[in-house]
């Protein structure tokens, strides 16, 4: 009984021996083709090679290699279920090697024994040992009674002995086979480990858990000894260990065995078997479970491989493996992916349920796929038709009538969804379900009115329930209310009274929400409030705007701001809410164990909901329990506030700054501010001064979009060779672009020349260079020689009005153990990479070795740091102290998911981290820094992805102020832009000023490199932080100060 690995690498050697003729040189050929398959768990092709190189070898007559074939492909047809086409190959190797080979050969043994196998999964017992006698007997003729083979013959009949239930015989004979191994090969040879195994599983069998662990720790301690601790059978022998402890109920402890196990089946990219499937979807679950969803999927992934390489019937456990997998990757919301975990977790299950097919066809439905969601509730709908159970057609029902109005067959999902309203049993939730479909189907028909009084009555029952999900699910019919009232005043019928409709139900949406996301809510919630946001708050600002040109009533502007920051808040919080919250730095880790805990808890207690709605009794005691968790995270969530008041902040948010508290800060700052919101539609301008804001909107038409495409193209890729081919074109095209869009984002005009300005941008215009946006520009003129709004105001950006506020009342001050820190990303040449690697654009990873000389003179004069290969890597960044000034020249991409955003430290991990520093990983750390710049980066995707999220991020890490280029780096002008940065800010004391002159004194100096790309690329984020203490004066000018004021002492004293 040899696993696939050995007989696959002896199908491999044998085939490395023929390459003399032309038929053997194929027979080898198929055969390395067949082990490669075999691995890989293509059994059908592999069978197909394999009985091609049986043919080349029975041609040749070289028989030892037919018969090896031959029984290879039995125990393929054996893993794919196939009894009778293994029996039949199995008979035909037995049969033909005593004819080729004599009765006495061992390949007439081991035809026997797979024939035998062939009968005992046919349940033909009797047959079975009888035939693995025969084997035996064989064996004993061959090599006499003392040796190794026939003890692998005893181990034969003993699992046959033991699938006929007849456990005294199996461990009869496992005995005997243990025995001979010991008095052959020692008492410690790792064979004997294997005897220990086949005791331990039929101990296991007998639910004898004590004696079955005293084996495995037996099989255990010999594979460490003599195979070494990271050996895959050490591995193996863990996760039985594991399994026979939490039988036992020793449950952490065989959560940490499975961990183990698991982490060393990592190390083997071929890991196969039962055993390691086993140990991986134990981890995926600890992941889980903790709220780990990355670490979970790979490891479900690695479980499903695994289990389909093994060589036994584990259907039952591919169905759970494939399950999970699926349920993690909706947890994720990669959908498509789910539906197919989903399917194959279908295939692989005799006794199906209704939740198997309803999770299939709704993960297909969330991922966009509609027609295959549409074929999965058709065979649901079918299935269904044949079970006595009437839930299973009434939710079979209820998703065929969602998908067929959703893909516009709208009256026959109405036909569906009636039959489920109409009939006796449905329950309360799938009632709920069938009448929103039902609203759904009178909004696409265009009967409004029906639509309406549907979802207000929807609204009006689960604000009545005490169901567990009540307020989700009223948050849902509210948002579609709303939206409907919304759509119907852009159809300008009823305006003024649909307005007021969609502002009303908007604002009762908003606080719903507010509760919403202070529970421990399910993933897909989360997911779904995710991507509704945006919409529901885009909505209420119009509505909002539109009211308060009718009626200039002063609470419709403060509202629309509210509702602009909402939504700023919502995008940044949502992604990190979905995040385990062990992830997050500055906060008790007892605390983030139990918000993680209770929130699982939760999620697992809604998902065993789903799986009894029918049964009353269970369901009234898991809403119970429901109850006390969201007590207990409510509970949490008080003591994180308390205690961790900028972890909750960041992830739960804050009250959103009042328009009069804005004014207040920026009369004392002596600033304006501009923050901006952007929707399909429009943009929307909240121009605040400290003595009051308006509210300004311009369509985003066609006209505007392209400028700002075409504005953002200029300068993120320069001018190349146009600025000396064609300066006038250049320019006039630069200029035009920079005046039409001055106009449109910065109505109002600051009121004072050369007065400060913060900039929240929102969406694509976090991307766009404000600095370079000019209020007019002669028809013909220079670059270098434009009133650009950067020369004329500082900037300083953040992320909200409400942000802001926070970092201009905050206080943290800190004293810094270093002055300064640097790293500079060097490319291939000056790495000491030791394995992996990424597969980064070249353009995206150019090496910055030319920020190395500025960078090398910055840490002489401070006595600063430069982190050079190969110690420029991701572990030195997180080992280093606090510093008033970390410099990365780094190539940073900027995603629209916090998996997709990073700061990349070198091509290839090492041999402590990968070296990509990610957002979520950011989060984790604590690490103060005074001054951040980050010299080069680059948008995944500008449309959907943003900076703003990385500086937070390295905000909430305690970093103070960012220094930010927001393409990538432009070369040497991007070098010289930061030594006039760090000369002026040393001067002026302030971030934003010192950019400010860095950038007149780079144009005064540099006319003929006048063009935005080189000079616009750095922001200011933040509040104008003052220069971390002793970065403004070097310690010698200190000493010549002290040494100054003696020299005039002693004048006075002499005078």
């Amino acid at each position: 009984m040899r696993i696939y690995l050995t007989l696959t690498l002896s199908l491999s050697v044998s085939a490395l021996l023929w390459c003399q003729p032309s038929g053997l040189e194929e027979a080898a050929q198929c055969q390395n083709r067949a082990a490669s398959q075999l691995l890989s768990g293509n059994f059908e092709e592999a069978i197909g090679q394999l009985e091609t190189a049986a043919s080349l070898y029975a041609s040749a007559q070289e028989w030892e290699y037919y018969f090896s074939c031959l029984n290879q492909v039995t125990n393929a047809y054996l893993d794919l279920g196939q009894v009778e086409e293994a029996k039949r190959t199995a008979k035909k190797a037995l049969w033909e090697s005593i004819r080729r080979l004599g009765r006495d050969n061992d390949e007439a043994a081991k035809a026997a024994h797979r024939l035998a196998e062939v009968y005992s999964r046919a349940g033909r017992h009797a047959k079975a040992i009888e035939v693995h006698k025969m084997g035996l007997m064989i064996r004993e003729s061959i090599y006499g009674s003392r040796h190794t083979q026939v003890a692998d013959s005893y181990d034969w009949i003993a699992a046959a002995w033991a699938a006929a239930a007849d456990y005294g015989q199996a461990a009869d004979y496992y005995e005997r086979a243990m025995s001979l191994r010991r008095e052959l090969l020692g008492p410690r040879h790792p064979d004997v480990a294997i005897s220990c195994t086949h005791l331990a599983n039929l101990e296991l069998a007998r639910e004898n858990y004590t004696q079955a662990l005293a084996y495995y720790q037996e099989a255990y301690d010999i594979s460490r000894n003599r195979l070494g601790e990271k050996h895959p059978d050490v591995a193996a022998a863990l996760a039985s260990m594991a399994s026979a402890n939490r039988l036992l109920g020793n449950r952490q402890l065989a959560e940490q065995q499975y961990r183990e196990a698991a982490l060393l089946y990592r190390q083997n990219p071929d890991a196969k078997g039962a055993r390691a499937a086993e140990a991986f979807h134990e981890l995926a679950v600890q992941y889980f479970n903790d709220g780990n969803l990355d670490g979970a999927a790979g490891f479900a992934r690695r479980a499903v491989q695994a289990l389909a390489l093994s060589q036994t019937d584990g259907r039952q456990r591919a169905h759970q493996y494939y399950q999970s997998l699926g349920a993690i990757l909706a947890e994720k919301g990669q959908y498509k992916e789910a539906a197919g975990s989903f399917r194959q977790a279908l295939a692989s299950k005799a006794d199906l349920s209704a939740d198997d097919y309803q999770q299939w066809s709704e993960a297909l439905r969330l991922s966009g796929s509609l027609p295959e969601a549409l074929g999965a509730a058709t065979a649901f709908l079918e299935w269904a038709e044949g079970q006595p159970d009437p839930y299973a057609m009434l939710s079979a029902r209820t998703q065929m009538g969602r998908l067929l109005i959703e893909t516009g067959r709208v009256e026959e999902g109405v036909r569906q969804i009636a039959r489920v309203l109409n009939h006796d049993d449905t329950p309360f939730w799938l009632l709920q379900e069938a009448n929103h479909c039902l609203a759904d189907a009178y909004l696409r028909k265009g009967e409004y009115d029906k639509a309406i009084q549907q979802y207000k009555l929807l609204a009006e029952e689960w604000k009545k329930s005490h169901q567990a999900g009540a307020a989700f699910f009223l948050f849902r019919a509210l948002l579609s209310l709303g939206n409907t009232h919304s759509d119907l005043a852009r159809q300008d019928r009823n305006t003024l009274y649909n307005l007021e409709a969609a502002l009303n139900t908007f604002e009762t949406c908003d606080k719903v929400l507010f509760g919403l996301l202070r529970s421990p809510l399910p993933s897909e919630h989360l997911l779904f409030i995710s991507g509704a946001q945006q919409k529901l708050y885009s909505d209420a600002i119009r509505a909002c705007y539109s009211l308060y040109q009718q009626n200039r009533e002063e609470r419709h502007l403060r509202l629309a701001f509210y509702f602009s920051e909402r939504s700023k808040q919502l995008s940044g919080r949502l992604p990190l809410m979905l995040l385990p919250p062990a992830s997050f730095a500055r906060a008790p880790q007892a605390l983030l164990k139990q918000e993680a805990e209770n929130r699982r808890a939760v999620q697992l207690l809604f998902g065993s909901l789903r799986n009894n709605r029918l049964n009353e009794e269970a369901t009234d005691s898991i809403q119970n329990q429901i109850e006390e968790k969201e007590t207990e995270y409510r509970s949490v969530l008080a003591r994180l506030e308390r205690e961790a008041p900028d972890y909750y902040r960041l992830k739960f948010g804050s009250e959103v700054v009042e328009p009069e508290e804005l004014s207040t800060l920026l009369q004392q700052q002596s600033a304006a501010l501009y923050a901006y919101y952007l929707t399909d539609e429009g943009l929307y301008t909240f121009y605040f001064t400290g003595k009051g804001f308006q509210l300004f909107w311009w369509p985003l038409d066609e006209a505007f979009r392209t400028s700002l495409h075409d504005f953002l193209q200029m300068v993120f890729t320069g001018p190349g060779e146009s600025l000396s081919n064609n300066l006038e074109a250049t320019y006039r095209q630069a200029t035009a672009l920079a005046v039409q869009l001055h106009e449109k984002l910065l109505p109002g005009k600051p009121e004072l020349p050369g007065q400060p300005l913060f900039l929240l941008p929102h969406g694509l215009l976090q991307w766009l260079p404000f600095e370079a946006l000019l209020p007019s520009a002669p028809p013909n003129g220079t670059f270098a020689n434009l009133p650009y709004l950067g020369l004329n105001h500082s900037i300083s950006y953040h992320s909200s009005a409400t942000a802001l506020k926070d970092a201009l009342e905050s206080s943290d001050s800190q004293e810094y153990e270093s002055r300064y820190e640097a790293f500079v990303f060097a490319g291939d040449d000056n790495q000491a990479a030791m394995k992996g690697a990424f597969a980064m654009d070249k353009e995206d990873a150019a090496p910055l070795n030319y920020f190395l000389d500025f960078v090398r003179d910055w840490a002489a004069e401070t006595n600063g740091r430069l982190w050079e290969s190969p110690l420029a890597g991701e572990s030195v960044f997180r080992g280093l102290p606090p510093a008033e000034v970390m410099l990365l020249a780094l190539p940073a991409q900027a995603g629209p998911l916090p998996d997709d955003t990073f700061l990349c430290f070198s091509e290839k991990a090492d041999s402590l981290f990968d070296n990509r520093l990610y957002l979520r990983e950011i989060y984790g750390l604590e690490k103060p820094v005074g001054l951040y710049i980050l010299a080069s980066a680059r948008p995944l995707s500008p449309e959907n992805s943003g900076w703003q999220e990385l500086a937070e991020a390295l905000r909430y890490s305690r970093g103070q102020s960012l220094l930010f280029h927001r393409w990538p780096a432009a070369g040497p002008p991007s070098v010289e832009m930061l030594q006039l940065f760090r000369s002026h800010w040393q001067a002026t004391g302030s971030v934003a000023k010192g950019l400010q002159e860095a950038r007149r004194e780079y144009l005064d100096s540099h006319p003929e490199m006048g063009h935005p790309h080189f000079w616009a690329g750095y922001l200011s984020y933040g509040p104008p932080a003052k220069i971390p203490a002793g970065a403004a004066i070097p310690g010698f000018w200190i000493i010549a100060a002290v040494a100054g004021l003696i020299l005039i002492g002693w004048l006075v004293r002499l005078h």
